[in-house]
């Protein structure tokens, strides 16, 4: 069998050689069929050995048969990138599947460029084995393959390669090489069922243990034998489908990777990769170090010009200790790292303990405005050790922390207004007043941040009895939505009640509203219920003959949307006139749309009339963009809309940025835009100690 695999496998890179000219699909033309050729390959590739990443065997006892040694360097690694990044560029059926190609193929490459993963790309139109001669992994981040396709990859993985195929849609080949069968696709079960990937732990040493998704469909999976599921969909505390397989020809994963959780998935790409072929991790390094060497040249000569800054005086001794830093870094990691996996994953290890210096370094250079407010949003569904999450924060430059104490049916602490979350309860306990005391512990101001009007947290219970009440926004239909109506002057005095009890009952410093508005899904169909019209009615002195035609598209849509728009602000008034009167110190502040004027006619936003009135003592904008131009022209544009009339902070969104060094550059952008400080959303965020770190090293240090 083995002389015969052999042949197959020589036919193989004959036929497809440059000088043959065949494309894959000639193979059933010469009368070889398909099947042939992927039960060939998987052949070849379950008994070769020295599979990279391969653990040390058992003993026959079930324990190690020794401790493995460590191994000695591999030749350097090559310098032709190892991973072939497949372009999706075949026709899809629709306009939407097109795009929802190029943004996978888009944020995919955009992984690999942040992780220092050389690679070339190859369109699948053109996806032949001597296209990916020379390459160790084949990765197809959402492609519509051929039978050709199939065959060219059954190859090529005979030869050694393997492949990482994201959501592929193709023939039954390419599954079966991947040792699983396939079922089509198919949308979730549940609702969040398809919310995050669960890793098994140690499966694929480095793996993060979980990934965000929130995918809207699946590939059903059903694995051969030879392969391990290594990852399963979970949602709800359920495990619920496989939704990754690997077996000896590569790795799959059920849906395309989304936009949730960018370091997870830069994680998960580069684990997977350098598992696949370990020469992927050296030739990180070595661009990585490459980038480094640049980079740290570059930031020594803007020092000499910054050097002499009044504002940057006494940070020289900063600067001269993460320079030196990285230098030493830099030095562990060799020119050309050894391909083997340990020794090119050491040195990338060097190399990115580099890069951090170097952040901080440019974190160092940053000047730190004396008198903004640094804060960060933090939201908890259990017990938390409040004293590690302020020292955290005020270690990173941080001066302010807004805690969610509740939203619009639920709190974490007691109260005679509405239900405590069952996990605060049956803590035992205060939860606000455990976060507060660790607040002045570590010297932060706490910020009450509490969501208004939303239920979506709310016990059943509470929800049931507001829907019998009528108290919640209902569709032109009549159908409810889980948003307590802002129309209602019942909701509206619960609201007021509760934040003036939390004013009255805790030593805060700053009230801070959320969710302040009417709902966004979408605004037009909502409110249109009787109370709402009895409401209008009254305060505008009219009768609705055509309800709600009349309100929605008429003659009476004008003065019902300010009707709206009113019931919002009469809210802020009363929120900041009772604090206010309670006790004066306490600072209202609300979380806003960045977008105006669409927030004030699309969800009855009208921000920049609550500030001009003086209803709030800062405004935060959520300013939840990528770009950092983007953030910068968000602050000049607001600051237009409210002039000078209170300090407006920028809303940064770091958890779906990058690196800490884009929520450097973003907190720069803000500041020299005219913004007063920022919040971070959030404390929850999976790269927030990363972020702190950078920020504490000097854009945030009161140290002149």
């Amino acid at each position: 069998m083995k002389g015969y695999r052999d042949r197959v496998h020589l036919l193989c890179l004959t036929r497809w050689s440059p000088a043959a000219g065949a494309p894959i699909s000639g193979w059933a033309r010469r009368g070889v069929p398909l099947a042939a050729v992927v039960l060939l390959a998987a052949w070849g590739v379950a008994h070769r050995t020295g599979v990279p990443g391969r653990r040390v065997p058992p003993s026959p006892g079930g324990s190690p048969a020794a401790i493995a040694p460590e191994p000695e360097p591999g030749p350097p690694v090559p310098v032709s990138p190892r991973v072939v990044l497949v372009e999706p560029a075949r026709p899809a059926a629709t306009e939407a599947a097109r795009s929802q190609a190029r943004t996978a193929f888009g944020r995919v490459s955009g992984f690999l460029d942040l992780s220092g993963v050389p690679y070339r790309t190859l369109p699948d139109t053109s996806l032949s084995l001597s296209d990916l001669e020379g390459a160790g992994v084949a990765l197809l981040p959402f492609n519509v393959l051929t039978d050709g396709n199939v065959a060219s990859l059954a190859a090529f993985v005979a030869g050694g390669g393997r492949i990482l195929a994201i959501y592929p849609q193709a023939p039954a080949g390419l599954f079966t090489l991947l040792g699983v069968t396939s079922a089509g696709s198919k949308e979730p079960e549940f609702e969040g069922q398809l919310r995050r990937i669960a890793f098994a732990a140690d499966d694929v040493p480095g793996l993060p243990d979980e990934m965000d998704q929130s995918s809207w469909r699946s590939l059903l999976l059903t694995p051969l034998e030879g392969t391990r599921v290594i990852g399963w969909w979970e949602g709800k505390g359920q495990r619920t489908w496989p939704a990754v397989t690997l077996n000896r020809a590569g790795m799959l994963v059920g849906h395309i990777l989304t936009g949730g959780g960018p370091r997870q998935k830069r994680e998960f790409l580069l684990v997977a990769l350098g598992y696949l072929d370990g020469a992927v991790w050296g030739q990180s390094a070595r661009a990585r170090r490459v980038a480094a060497l640049a980079r740290l040249a570059e930031q020594r000569r803007r020092w000499l010009s910054l050097s002499g800054r009044p504002d940057l005086k006494g940070r020289k001794p900063r600067v001269d200790e993460f320079a030196a830093q990285a230098r030493r870094l830099l030095e562990a990691v060799p020119p050309s790292p050894p391909s083997d996996a340990h020794h090119g994953r050491k040195a990338r290890e060097a190399a990115v303990m580099a890069e951090r210096a170097l952040d901080r370094l440019e974190s160092a250079m940053t000047p730190a405005p004396r008198g903004e407010l640094r804060g960060f949003w933090i939201h908890t569904y259990r017990p938390t050790d409040w004293d590690a999450v302020m020292a955290r924060a005020k270690a990173g430059g941080l001066n302010a922390a807004f805690v969610r104490v509740g939203r619009g049916g639920n709190t974490i602490y007691p109260n005679d207004f509405l239900p405590r979350d069952t996990w605060a309860e049956e803590a035992g306990g205060d939860e606000l007043q455990r976060a507060l005391d660790a607040a002045r512990r570590h010297g932060l101001a706490f910020h009450a941040w509490r969501v208004v009007y939303h239920l979506g947290s709310a016990p059943e219970e509470y929800r049931q009895r507001m829907a019998s009440e009528d108290r919640l926004v209902r569709d032109p239909d009549g159908t409810q939505s889980p948003w307590a109506n802002p129309g209602d002057p019942r909701n509206q005095d619960l609201e007021h009640q509760v934040m003036m009890d939390l004013v009255s009952r805790y030593d805060i410093d700053g009230l801070h509203l959320d969710y302040i508005r009417y709902p966004d899904a979408p605004h037009t169909r909502f409110d249109y219920g009787a109370v709402s019209r009895r409401e209008f009615e009254r305060a505008a002195g009219v009768t609705v003959e055509r309800w709600p035609a009349d309100v929605r598209t008429r003659s009476l849509r004008a003065r019902y949307e300010e009707w709206q728009r009113a019931n919002i602000s009469r809210l802020v008034e009363r929120v900041y006139e009772g604090s206010k009167k309670r006790k004066p110190r306490v600072q209202v502040s609300a979380a806003i749309w960045r977008n105006y004027p669409w927030c004030r006619e699309g969800v009855r936003q009208d921000w920049p009339r609550w500030v001009r009135a003086g209803w709030l003592d800062f405004v935060v904008p959520m300013n939840y963009v990528t770009d950092t131009e983007a953030q910068g022209e968000a602050v000049r544009r607001q600051r237009r809309d409210i002039g000078d009339a209170r300090p407006l902070i920028a809303g940064i969104g770091s958890w779906q940025l990058q690196t800490s060094l884009d929520v450097l550059a973003q907190v720069r952008a803000a500041r020299a835009a005219g913004a007063k400080g920022f919040v971070l959303f959030s404390y929850n965020d999976e790269g927030i100690a990363g972020h702190l770190d950078v920020l504490g090293a000097g854009a945030c240090a009161d140290d002149g």
